[in-house]
């Protein structure tokens, strides 16, 4: 995971400026914000039923170790079973 983050904080920090690329946090809570608006994000899609979002270390859902892994501040990671 360190490796992945270093990648994107390198892909990040021309646009964003190196302290707010080096942030391990967004200004805001992302799970409050996807939670708020899954219904505008997913209205598109008809076949996801009962959508859930997690935090990285929920390990509640058998086999999202990946997805969670891939995970980074405001790049969310998709896992569907």
């Amino acid at each position: 995971m360190a490796i992945k983050f270093a990648a994107f904080v390198i892909k990040e920090a021309p646009s964003v400026g190196k302290e707010s690329a080096l942030e391990l946090k967004t200004p805001f809570n992302e799970v409050e914000l996807l939670e708020n608006t899954k219904d505008f994000v997913f209205e598109n899609m008809p076949g996801l039923k009962g959508v859930r979002i997690l935090t990285v270390e929920d390990e509640s859902i058998e086999g999202t170790k990946n997805a969670r892994e891939a995970a980074l501040p405001s790049k969310p990671s998709i896992y569907f079973y």
